[in-house]
C-alpha cells in the first residue's frame, strides 16, 4: 500500500444559481460537482481508480487499498482519497426549520462551542458526518456520535464506537467542510478550491 504522508482534500464550488436548481437537474449537477472533486484527487495522487462500489450502506468500498469519501452540499462539492478509512462532508450555512437543531446536535455539544448559531450547529454535524462515513455507518448511528471536545478553531473530537476521532474542519464561501482519516496522526491535511470551471479558487 501505498504510503501518503499529505492528504489531499478538494473542494470544488459550483455557480450561484446551482443553489435554486431543484429536481433531477440539481441532482445531477451536484453529483458532477463531486466527481470534479475526486478526479483532481486522483490526478494529484497520480490513481486512476475504477469507478466506485457500494456495501450495502451505500458506503464507498476501497479499491487496492485506497479509501474514497464524497459529499456535496447545495452549493459546494467535496472529495477524498486515501490509503486508509476516510470521511468528507461539507454543508452550506444556512438557517433551517428550527427542530432540525436537536437532530444536528445537543446543548452540551453547542456549548462546546459558545453556544448556538447556525455556523455552530453544522459545524458539529459536519464533523459528525465525517466520522460515520469514515466508519461507513452514514446516519444509521448518529445518535450514537458525539462531540467531546474542541481542540481549536478547526478541530473537533467527536466519539463513536468506543473511542475519539479527531475532525479537520474549514470554513469558507459560508460552509464548513470537514474530514477525519485514520492515517497517521503526523499526516498533514491540505485544503484545495476549484471553481466550477475547475480553476482554483
Amino acid at each position: 500500500m501505498t504510503s501518503v504522508a499529505q492528504l489531499w482534500v478538494c473542494l470544488v464550488r459550483g455557480p450561484d444559481a446551482l443553489a435554486s436548481e431543484a429536481g433531477r437537474a440539481g441532482v445531477e449537477a451536484r453529483r458532477q460537482l463531486s466527481h470534479t472533486a475526486m478526479d483532481w484527487c486522483q490526478q494529484r495522487l497520480h490513481l486512476q481508480l475504477p469507478n466506485e462500489q457500494h456495501d450495502e450502506h451505500g458506503a464507498p468500498l476501497p479499491h487496492e487499498g485506497w479509501h474514497r469519501s464524497r459529499s456535496h452540499s447545495k452549493l459546494t462539492a467535496a472529495a477524498v482519497c486515501a490509503p486508509f478509512r476516510v470521511g468528507v462532508d461539507v454543508e452550506d450555512i444556512a438557517p433551517r426549520r428550527d427542530e432540525l437543531v436537536p437532530r444536528m446536535c445537543t446543548r452540551d455539544e453547542l456549548e462546546l462551542l459558545g453556544g448556538f448559531s447556525w455556523s455552530n450547529a453544522f459545524r458539529i454535524w459536519t464533523a459528525k458526518e465525517a466520522v460515520l462515513k469514515k466508519q461507513g455507518v452514514g446516519l444509521l448511528e448518529l445518535s450514537q456520535c458525539a462531540l467531546t471536545a474542541v481542540g481549536d478553531a478547526y478541530t473537533l473530537w467527536v466519539h463513536h464506537r468506543g473511542r475519539d476521532h479527531q475532525v479537520h474542519q474549514v470554513q469558507a464561501d459560508s460552509m464548513w467542510a470537514a474530514i477525519s482519516h485514520d492515517g497517521p496522526a503526523t499526516t498533514s491535511i491540505h485544503w484545495h478550491r476549484l471553481d466550477h470551471t475547475g480553476t482554483a479558487a
